[in-house]
């Protein structure tokens, strides 16, 4: 960096924010994938259903998906604020607490979403 250049704020580098929340999303992943599994352990037993058993499979999947989908959101928030907002909110600052906001979030929907279903339908998710 220049020495004319030190009293400048660095552009917003967003590939390595990216690499930033990619690097995170195995603790988003892990983190809702136990509280998941806990709250399956709560509804009962699948038993023999075989078709029910494909359908539990096929909706965590779809449910996982869309959880990732909705974890790129904390990128996308932050690029916005850094790009097209000049960082009026730093955004790029606070991460971690986005991450942890956004994670808690989601823990809370699945074990809310697991326990749900159990108690309305008889059969977890």
């Amino acid at each position: 960096m220049d020495e004319l250049d030190e009293g400048f704020p660095k552009p917003y580098d967003a590939i390595a924010g990216f690499r930033w929340w990619e690097g995170k999303r195995w603790i988003f992943n892990l983190a809702v994938g136990l509280v998941g599994i806990v709250g399956l352990l709560f509804g009962p037993s699948i038993g023999e259903d075989v078709d029910h058993l494909a359908l539990l499979i096929v909706d965590i999947v779809v449910y996982g998906v869309v959880l990732n989908v909705c974890y790129c959101a904390g990128f996308f928030v932050e690029m916005v604020d850094q790009v097209y907002l000049k960082a009026i909110f730093r955004l790029a600052h606070y991460r971690i607490w986005l991450l942890a906001l956004g994670t808690g979030a989601s823990m809370l929907v699945t074990f809310g979403a697991a326990i749900a279903s159990s108690i309305f339908t008889g059969q977890p998710f």
